[in-house]
């Protein structure tokens, strides 16, 4: 399979054959800070889990795997229900990362990449996200995050499965003290940043007083 190179010979992802795009949600946490399982808060009428994979799910994602560690059990059932599927890493206490390497080994190997959020961004639509989805995938290069007017980045982020191993190497030597991030910020050239102008994609929710927010965004709420 041959790598595609832009004008000024910089490596952009490989190209592949049309696939589907997965999403990672992330809820593997107990949410020492909010008090409560954020997963299952209440937005809307809806709990913030439900919220991501229907706007996953809308925005053209397929499959939804939603990575769980602590409750697994309860979260598994909300996922199913929204016909998602539960990841349980049983080493959630350990890190971030290794909820994503979970979700990233659940995959399907047919996928083009995935789009990756923390569950405490409930406030996504549908209409946004697949516009970003558009925008990742039509980009040519394998990460994709979006950025505001003021330069801040944000989520979801896509991930090209070219650079799968990347992300799964970290957890496979734990002692280099590497996280997503680093992968994220190893080569800028390769991290398309997509002007987006939902404020959804910057406002996560982790304390009581951050739901105080919600009516900036959902004047019902």
């Amino acid at each position: 399979m041959a790598d595609e190179t832009s004008d000024t010979g910089t490596a952009l992802r490989p190209r592949v054959e049309a696939r589907s795009t997965a999403a990672i949600i992330l809820a593997a946490g107990r949410s020492s800070r909010m008090g409560a399982s954020k997963a299952l808060l209440d937005v809307a009428g809806c709990p913030f889990l439900v919220r991501v994979i229907r706007s996953f799910r809308a925005a053209g994602c397929d499959p939804v795997h939603v990575v769980s560690g602590h409750e697994p059990e309860l979260l598994e059932q909300v996922a199913e229900a929204e016909f998602a599927r539960g990841v349980r890493n049983a080493r959630h206490a350990e890190g971030q990362i290794t909820s994503l390497t979970a979700g990233i080994r659940s995959l399907p190997h047919t996928i083009e990449g995935f789009l990756m959020t923390p569950v405490d961004h409930p406030l996504f639509d549908p209409a946004p996200v697949r516009a970003f989805l558009g925008a990742a995938l039509a980009g040519g290069k394998p990460l994709a995050v979006p950025v505001s007017e003021s330069g801040r980045r944000g989520h979801p982020l896509f991930v090209h499965r070219s650079l799968f191993p990347e992300f799964l190497a970290i957890e496979d030597d734990p002692e280099s003290g590497l996280t997503a991030r680093d992968v994220i910020r190893r080569d800028p050239a390769r991290v398309l940043e997509v002007p987006g102008a939902s404020p959804a994609f910057y406002t996560n929710l982790n304390e009581p007083a951050d739901l105080g927010r919600l009516e900036e965004f959902l004047p019902d709420y």
